[in-house]
């Protein structure tokens, strides 16, 4: 390659990532510069994600053959594997948490890092098959910034989406160019997005699947031995790699037969027909577009689950796109009408799930989804199948891209000054469609700030199995209390009985039942049965005060109860067994 071309190539790279990461300044705004001490929308999830990729980085540098069994939920196994793992997050986050030490702050970053990797994992897909830098940069918008992308963005895993597009690049060049090297960068990037994301990573496979087939249908000629041996040799590898991250899963499921996920709890996190019309609240223009449909959204699941709106111009231009190539598409370019036509019709009829509602009503309609959950391994795991969004979404994006590269051939008729208005104006359209109102952000204390009773607790030796009371008693009070004591865990790490997930162990339960009559003698059993040394009663908390009332006066014949410490609001007991 001549020098000058490389130099310019580097440059121009150069600043495409640039702009991506200044779209991503200003429409994540005020996250990057308020990101210490505050969570994106909300305290709950967030913090959640910031304990997860604390947690991955803590252990990979402790004890990585220990990775899945977290700190939360004791005496419990496999722990982390209640929820998403985030490794490939964790590893992004990871210099930022070496430097600063601030879990929500790294968490903040990493989200920011997410979206600009999503921009530009969508403009080198679209780069490849349109050829045009401005097609490339309309569908790297339309896919980063699409408003689905901002339902989520409590969600930082849900949001880890940029190795998606980086997937489908690579399986065009191996299938195009035939170049064994471009299989292993393939299972290089699936294994990429399936460690950042269980659900992606599961539908991105029902995504390549839906690829192949089609291929096979446009083209079986394609499929060479050569280039299926290289291609079975990069899936086992791929299969290898992401085995010891699945392996809990399993065993976690086998363990909880309740891990699996019934149809009617599928049923109530998936969308209705008019969720295609439904953008986040915080969507400049579409939020308040939108207001009613999205009301009606909380009637099941929720507007994170259930904003699928793509975004008008968006829309728009995908059809333009795919007529476009349906009419002047010729040899690949009639491929990718048809796969990404496939992927975008299957991937948002699988978002309506087993059962079709039409505008809050349930329609008596099987849906193809119900096949996948009955059959296709691994999805029995998962509720939310409003997730295939992220493959509407790029479908509609490269679509997109194609639309633009039309428009710009039709103005370029024209001179290149009307070309380059023309641009202008398009990227401008696109950048409102998906332009956002000052993003809310929720106050969350710094580790400096941490309640100091949990210094306290990080100083004991070993595991030191806690229990923190009270326990909720219903799940609105679970979110609130556990979601921060599993937060505010990242200071001490030591085992707690307590924890936030997406799955409950029944474990748990039982202690949230029993513990409502502490103390008595089924309490204490628990205690002795699980070792728990320590006790904290947190009196800000419903209930507190009265629990340390009571154990004032109790005396237990399995366990005693001995005052170590009072740190404002929290009491800290260990607990001494007879």
């Amino acid at each position: 390659m001549p020098k000058k071309v490389l130099q310019k190539r580097i440059i121009a790279g150069f600043i495409v990532i640039l702009a991506f990461a200044c779209i991503a300044a200003f429409l994540l705004r005020p996250v990057l510069w308020k990101g210490k001490g505050y969570a994106v929308g909300d305290p709950y999830d967030p913090s959640f994600h910031a304990w997860t990729i604390s947690w991955d980085v803590h252990a990979i540098f402790t004890n990585p053959f220990n990775l899945f069994n977290a700190n939360i939920f004791f005496p419990n196994r496999y722990t982390l594997a209640y929820s998403e793992h985030e490794i490939t997050n964790a590893l992004l986050a990871s210099p930022f948490l070496a430097l600063s030490g601030d879990p929500i702050q790294s968490a903040n970053i990493t989200l920011y890092l997410n979206f600009i990797l999503s921009g530009i994992g969508a403009y080198l897909l679209s780069k490849r098959l349109t050829k045009s830098r401005l097609s490339a940069f309309v569908s790297g918008i339309a896919f980063a910034f699409a408003p689905y992308m901002f339902s989520h963005i409590t969600q930082l895993s849900i949001c880890s989406v940029g190795w998606t597009p980086l997937s489908f690049l690579f399986l065009h060049r191996y299938i195009e160019d035939k170049k064994a090297y471009d299989a292993f960068l393939f299972a290089l990037f699936f294994v990429l997005q399936f460690l950042s994301n269980t659900y992606v990573g599961l539908f991105l496979s029902v995504g390549v699947v839906i690829f192949i087939v089609v291929r096979i249908f446009f083209d079986r000629k394609t499929f060479t031995l050569k280039l299926i041996v290289y291609g079975a040799l990069a899936l086992i590898l791929a299969a290898i790699l992401i085995f010891p991250f699945a392996y809990p899963y399993i065993k976690v499921h086998s363990l909880n037969p309740g891990f699996e996920r019934k149809l009617y709890e599928v049923e109530a996190h998936s969308a209705d027909v008019q969720d295609f019309l439904v953008a986040p609240e915080f969507s400049f223009i579409w939020g308040k577009v939108t207001k009613h449909f999205r009301e009606n959204t909380y009637k099941r699941a929720g507007p994170n689950a259930r904003s699928l709106f793509p975004g008008l111009i968006i829309f728009i231009l995908a059809i333009l796109g795919a007529a476009s190539l349906f009419r002047n598409g010729k040899g690949e370019e009639r491929f990718y009408f048809w796969a990404y036509l496939s992927i975008c019709l299957c991937s948002a009829s699988f978002c309506l799930g087993p059962s079709l509602f039409v505008f809050g009503r349930r329609a008596s309609i099987p849906m193809p989804y119900d096949i996948l959950y009955r059959f296709y391994p691994g999805l029995r795991a998962l509720r939310v199948p409003t997730i295939f969004s992220v493959l509407t979404t790029l479908s509609l994006a490269v679509l997109a891209g194609f639309g633009a590269r039309a428009l710009a051939g039709f103005f370029s008729k024209r001179g290149r000054n009307v070309e380059a208005f023309a641009s202008v104006v398009l990227v401008a359209l696109i950048f409102l469609d998906v332009m956002t109102t000052s993003l809310p952000l929720a106050p969350l204390p710094r580790k400096k700030d941490f309640p100091k009773v949990y210094s306290w607790l990080a100083s004991k030796p070993g595991d030191a199995p806690t229990l923190e009371l009270p326990m909720p008693r219903d799940d609105g009070a679970w979110v609130v209390l556990e979601s921060r004591r599993t937060y505010f865990s990242t200071l001490h790490w030591k085992k707690i009985v307590n924890g936030f997930s997406s799955f409950k162990p029944p474990s748990y339960n039982e202690a949230k039942m029993l513990f409502r009559n502490f103390p008595d003698d089924k309490c204490e059993r628990f205690l002795k049965r699980d070792r728990i040394q320590f006790l904290i009663i947190h009196t800000a908390d419903a209930w507190g005060p009265e629990l340390v009332k009571k154990l004032t006066k109790y005396n237990g014949k399995i366990a005693k109860f001995k005052l170590e410490a009072v740190f404002n609001y929290d009491y800290a007991y260990s607990v001494i067994y007879r």
